[in-house]
């Protein structure tokens, strides 16, 4: 998810520039094409790492729960909660 999540924002980001943003001063200055790039990448991961802490919690929560519970709430959990953080931070 970490990878999806990372080319997800990427295309976001790249529509955005070409939709709102002026292509020529990106052009003008080549140098700090690197450091935009980088700078970009840090932020996306810092948001998805930030989403994947409710993850964290659900599977430390199986400490305490019984395996064939836990790998089925898993599944719905997952299954609703990806699609719907993607989008709601894709829309923001």
């Amino acid at each position: 998810m970490l990878i999806l999540g990372l080319v997800l924002f990427a295309l976001l980001r790249i529509a955005f520039i070409i939709r709102f943003g002026e292509l020529g001063t990106l052009l003008n200055s080549p140098k700090s094409l690197p450091l935009l790039i980088y700078n970009a990448f840090r932020f996306d991961a810092q948001v998805i790492a930030y989403l994947m802490i409710p993850i964290v919690i659900w599977f430390l929560a199986n400490v305490f729960t019984p395996k064939e519970k836990f790998i089925k709430a898993s599944l719905t959990f997952f299954q609703y909660y990806f699609p719907s953080v993607f989008t709601l931070i894709a829309i923001v």
